[in-house]
């Protein structure tokens, strides 16, 4: 079925959901079966994606251009992440601005992305 608006709806049992719905309930499904990132949403893994998807660890002004966000939504995304055990936040010694903060994802956080990747090419395929 076409949808009024040009995108194209499936019907899962009686009730049509879009291709976004789609992701977005698999990656709630995911999200709910771990007590830890069940609070999440889906701008958080965005966040998450784009940290572990860097071969080095950015920093928040660049995980904030990469997303074409505020970095103050950035920091607010990122600092849930991090207390919940998701992301680690270190200095580096070698950089000359010392007030340069870098994130990197945890072996939780990895998992987690992990698993949210997964859930996404499933539904792909």
């Amino acid at each position: 079925m076409v949808h009024p608006h040009g995108y194209r709806r499936t019907l899962p049992g009686s009730i049509g959901a879009s291709p976004g719905q789609t992701q977005a309930m698999t990656v709630l499904a995911t999200l709910a079966a771990d007590p830890d990132a069940s609070i999440l949403n889906y701008q958080h893994l965005q966040v998450l994606s784009v940290i572990c998807s860097r071969p080095a660890p950015p920093t928040a002004g660049e995980i904030a251009a990469a997303m074409k966000i505020d970095r103050m939504l950035a920091w607010r995304r990122i600092d849930l992440l991090a207390e919940r055990g998701f992301l680690t936040r270190r200095r580096r010694d070698d950089d000359p601005d010392r007030r340069s903060v870098y994130f990197e994802p945890t072996a939780a956080g990895r998992a987690l992305d992990q698993r949210v990747r997964s859930a996404l090419s499933a539904i792909a395929a």
